[in-house]
């Protein structure tokens, strides 16, 4: 077996995950100018949300990651690192700058960085996969090598509420009419399905493209993730996706680093792709 490696901001309890051979390093921000560690299953997000323009930074952890890497490789262990998608985080650099730094020290343990390319909880289903995979006691290139057709195969539909994110927003047109873009989110590139108007026709256009386009499987979770305004809309699209599918749907609070990014009532909805 391998140790795999991955940060907060996949809104999965550390518990949960470690339970599952995954070690979590826990994200550490600066919001507001106080320095906090984002913790999934703690995070006061009630406290957070009373505050008006919240501001968002992530603060250097380098040290804290080649600590926990560290600690690894001199238990003579392979180590895979997976991130989120490298435009919302730090950690795909530092990582593989930690990587090569290992490799020039002539580290015995092989060192593999795999960017997720999607965010939030799409990010954590590709962890929790990636736990599930490294406990059946493969080697971390067989590891590796699932990982990253596994990448391939999951997308991300996010409709966002802040428009002004530079991937996003050259899909943005009719904002003020009240037309959302609904974009796609796979491998690391945001391509626009459609704009609409109204909350029915935004819920019918995500329903319709998972109900054509998601893997049918128990052992492949769909996730819902919601910002501060849009639970119920969020918990409308579980039950709809829980009707539909027999599988695990998930839904999470996203970090105070996505709202910061797309704003806090945006809605996020991630799943593997069938390939037909």
């Amino acid at each position: 077996m391998s140790v795999v490696f991955a940060d907060s901001s996949c809104d999965i309890s550390k518990q949960f995950l470690k339970s599952h051979g995954v070690e979590l390093i826990d994200l550490q921000l600066n919001i507001n100018g106080k320095n906090t560690l984002y913790k999934a299953d703690k995070f006061d997000f009630a406290e957070y949300y009373k505050q008006l323009n919240n501001v968002v930074e992530i603060n250097n952890f380098e040290s804290t990651i080649k600590a926990s890497l560290t600690e690894a490789v001199n238990t003579f262990q392979d180590v895979v690192v997976i991130t989120p998608h490298k435009e919302f985080s730090q950690f795909y650099n530092i990582a593989i700058k930690l990587k090569l730094q290992f490799e020039m020290e002539n580290c015995e343990s092989k060192i593999y960085v795999i960017d997720s390319g999607q965010i939030s909880l799409g990010y954590g289903t590709i962890v929790y996969e990636a736990g599930i995979l490294n406990s059946t006691g493969i080697s971390s290139n067989e590891l590796v090598k699932k990982l990253n057709k596994l990448v391939n195969e999951y997308e991300t539909i996010i409709v966002p509420s802040n428009i002004n994110f530079n991937p996003i927003n050259k899909f943005v047109y009719g904002s003020k009419l009240g037309i959302k873009p609904i974009i796609n989110l796979k491998h690391e590139k945001f391509e626009l399905i459609s704009n609409v108007k109204g909350k029915a026709k935004i819920f019918n256009e995500i329903i319709t493209r998972i109900n054509q386009n998601a893997f049918n499987a128990a052992d492949h979770p769909i996730a819902v993730v919601f910002g501060k305004d849009n639970i119920i809309d969020a918990e409308k699209i579980v039950n709809k996706l829980s009707e539909s599918f027999e599988t695990k749907v998930w839904l999470a609070n996203y970090s105070p680093l996505i709202d910061n990014i797309l704003g806090d009532g945006a809605l996020l909805i991630s799943y593997h792709k069938r390939n037909d």
